[in-house]
């Protein structure tokens, strides 16, 4: 394997915040998936309405994990001339 092959490669099994950003767009389309099914009293993929309700609950907690993670590696700059005086 070539350098420039071995080092694209190492660079794909890194995460980087491109992968959190689908991870949370996925997760957020499952959870309102769910959400509406359950509302609309729907049975998906044999769900009972527990098993909805928990889906529901640990989509929406993963998501949030996610979504702060993306809010951690990226904190807000200060604005300009601020902290200047």
């Amino acid at each position: 394997m070539s350098e420039e092959t071995q080092g694209s490669t190492e660079n794909q099994e890194l995460l980087t915040r491109g992968d959190f950003i689908v991870a949370c767009q996925a997760l957020a389309e499952t959870h309102n998936r769910y959400l509406e099914a359950y509302q609309a009293e729907e049975t998906l993929n044999d769900y009972s309405r527990d098993e909805m309700e928990h889906a529901i609950q640990n989509t929406h907690a993963t998501f949030l994990k996610f979504q702060a993670v993306l809010i951690a590696s990226n904190p807000p700059q200060p604005e300009e001339g601020e902290g200047e005086e």
